[in-house]
């Protein structure tokens, strides 16, 4: 097993010690291919909804800029084994257990493909 391997299976192990932090949510995941509606004139795409245990952060005072981090933002973390082999992209939301949406702001990810971090902010609604 190498060092990528390692640390991946150390996150996954560790991730479960968090029990009374994790959050279980509905990850709405876009296709890539839009379908188009020339009577409608309009765009869709179709939607996957991948199950997703992960936790929610706040940021830090420091990270917010007021431009790409708003004061509300979030972070959303879980090991990118929890994705079921989905790329979380911004076009995608959250739908946590109260009903609340949660657009994907950025996305990112850690050096050891272990992680994703998922800038999140709460939809309008």
């Amino acid at each position: 097993m190498g060092l990528k391997e390692t640390i991946q299976s150390a996150v996954n192990k560790g991730f479960g010690s968090l029990s009374t932090m994790r959050e279980t949510v509905i990850l709405k995941s876009s296709n890539d291919n839009p379908t188009y509606s020339p009577t409608a004139q309009t765009i869709s795409f179709d939607e996957d909804d991948v199950e997703v245990v992960g936790l929610f952060a706040r940021y830090n005072i420091r990270e917010i800029d007021g431009q790409v981090v708003k004061r509300f933002d979030q972070k959303f973390i879980a090991p990118q084994a929890n994705f079921g082999g989905v790329s979380p992209q911004s076009i995608d939301r959250l739908v946590r257990a109260d009903g609340t949406e949660w657009s994907i702001i950025n996305v990112s990810k850690d050096p050891a493909d272990a992680v994703w971090v998922l800038q999140v902010r709460q939809a309008a609604g």
